[in-house]
């Protein structure tokens, strides 16, 4: 019979282990996308919508400039607002509308920065207001591109244009940790924005010089990219800030039109009057164009983002405006690539090493047994070969009773025959119950000590050179030394020594024997079996008339 491997026992419970692995996978990946997409453009677009119409109500109550700091506070959760009265004659009057010449930078979440090249608005300097609702002053400083390198401090990295769900904000309340943290490592893997690390700045144009990219927490990104811009015929205009700052480029990137939802929704999103929004097939039965309370939203996917629009109308102290807006957003699988990617390696080691773990125990018991039934075999063998003699012997004392006339040589006959029965029964039941002891018990103990005590025992005399402390069951390993010290014995030949060498690597019995007259016997395997089980090896060796056994490590 063909001996089994380890891999006969781990195959299969890999495979089983994989496959729930897989299910887990499966459903941490459905979990994780469902909560994604509720978050994303649902709970989180739904939150948006809310926040608008609370600015729209500020700007009603005659609070323009506090409506304005909430646009502006908002200015990253979307890629396009525009905020219109809707005239009695069905036009709109469009009182804020994103603007693409001016990039906010948020310091903290009361100081703010306006880059613009707006001539008007830079007159300005800054604005201070005292917020009604927090009751702090929120500060706007509107500055040219070429002041950027001049602010000595580093903005905190926002996560601009929603690509980066900051339109879940409203949602984080019902997310759970696994959630949360999953995101958090899909943000820090998955985000990369880009940080200027030298510039220069002529008139109005910004020169980029080296550029990192960075994650949202302002290190460098996981397999972030570099570049080098520097224009070397110009290398001693370049600059560095004093710390560099996250997200600059940006920042002087702007938030993009989403032209292409413009194009695909040029009859919505560009309309001018309320009687031309083709708003009809997106109406409820119970809806009409008079009382337009809910939300429009579509989806269009490009550049491996999708976009979602937004139309509302809405009706304040008798006055109706519309609200319209639109975010960009990185899908599901992209943003969660990197989490995906972990989480399936964290399975897969997960289930390998569970799998790995459930097949020793089955193996090693399977080992076991098989190493019984091959010892068991071969001692038979053995016992059959090794009988053969003192069987024959048995035969020759019952032959000769048969022509034995006198009682006193028949008892004789009879008194041998059951002292050799009786001393081979002995012998077979001690060496098979002493090769399969199962109390063992291991402590380090003397090499020496063991032989000398075998030695005396077996009336062998044994020259011993060396010692060693081995861990062993002394009394089991004594029975392996009698094995091997008394086939020494019997066989060597006469006048010559048996000799033992002990050291830490190995211990050796050797002996002179004739060759003709030498036959090991079953103590040999006996002796295997035990140092075997004591995570040792034996290995015997016939040759020039010496036999040698070694037992050394396995």
């Amino acid at each position: 019979m063909k001996r089994k491997n380890y891999f006969h026992f781990l195959a299969g419970r890999l495979i089983v282990a994989l496959i729930v692995a897989s299910l887990i996978f499966m459903a941490s990946y459905k979990y994780l996308e469902s909560t994604y997409d509720n978050a994303v453009q649902y709970n989180g677009f739904a939150g948006l919508s809310e926040r608008y119409e609370n600015m729209v109500k500020a700007y009603n109550e005659g609070k323009a400039n506090e409506a304005l700091l909430k646009i502006i506070g908002a200015f990253y959760d979307a890629d396009y607002v525009r905020f219109a009265k809707v005239n009695d004659d069905g036009k709109f009057e469009t009182f804020y509308e994103t603007d693409y010449n001016s990039v906010m930078a948020e310091e903290r979440m009361s100081h703010w920065y306006c880059f613009t090249t707006d001539e008007d608005l830079l007159a300005k300097g800054s604005l201070t207001y005292l917020s009604s609702e927090s009751d702090s002053e929120w500060t706007i400083e509107y500055k040219k591109c070429d002041e950027i390198g001049k602010i000595d401090n580093t903005p905190i990295v926002y996560l601009n244009n929603s690509e980066i769900l900051n339109t879940m904000s409203d949602a984080y309340s019902y997310l759970n940790t696994l959630y949360l943290n999953a995101s958090e490592l899909a943000e820090l893997m998955s985000y990369k924005t880009t940080c200027i690390k030298t510039y220069y700045v002529d008139g109005d144009t910004l020169h980029i010089g080296k550029v990192d990219e960075v994650n949202s927490f302002g290190g460098k990104a996981a397999f972030g990219r570099s570049w080098d811009f520097t224009d070397h015929s110009k290398e001693s205009l370049y600059q560095s800030f004093e710390e560099p700052l996250s997200g600059t480029l940006d920042y002087f990137g702007r938030t993009i039109r989403p032209v292409e939802f413009f194009e695909k929704y040029n009859d919505i999103f560009t309309a001018d009057n309320m009687d031309d929004l083709p708003l009809e097939e997106y109406l409820d039965e119970n809806t009409t164009m008079d009382d337009l309370k809910p939300s429009f939203r579509e989806e269009l996917r490009h550049d491996g983002l999708f976009t979602i629009g937004a139309l509302k109308v809405v009706d304040i102290n008798g006055q109706r405006y519309m609200i319209e807006y639109i975010i960009t957003s990185l899908p599901f699988a992209e943003f969660f690539k990197p989490v995906l990617i972990l989480i399936a390696i964290v399975l897969f080691v997960i289930a390998a090493a569970v799998a790995c773990l459930l097949a020793i125990r089955p193996y090693v018991q399977y080992k076991k047994a098989y190493e019984n039934n091959i010892f068991k075999n071969n001692l038979i063998d053995s016992l059959a070969h090794n009988m053969k003699t003192p069987l024959q012997i048995l035969g020759g004392y019952a032959e000769n009773l048969k022509d034995v006339k006198s009682e006193e040589e028949k008892d004789r006959y009879a008194d041998q025959i059951l002292e050799k029965t009786s001393d081979m029964n002995h012998d077979i039941e001690y060496i098979l119950k002493s090769a399969e002891k199962s109390d063992r018990r291991f402590v380090k103990g003397s090499v020496r000590t063991c032989i000398e005590e075998v030695a005396a025992k077996t009336g062998v005399d044994v020259d011993i050179k060396g010692d060693a402390n081995i861990l062993m069951d002394k009394e089991y390993f004594k029975t392996a030394l009698v094995c091997l010290i008394d086939n020494a014995g019997k066989y060597k030949t006469e006048g010559s020594p048996v000799e033992a060498n002990v050291s830490s690597k190995e211990i050796t019995i050797r002996n002179k024997t004739d060759m003709d007259k030498f036959t090991p016997g079953f103590g040999l395997a006996v002796a295997g079996r035990i140092i075997e089980q004591h995570k040792l090896k034996l290995k015997t060796e016939l040759k020039d008339g010496v036999f040698e056994a070694k037992i050394s490590k396995a």
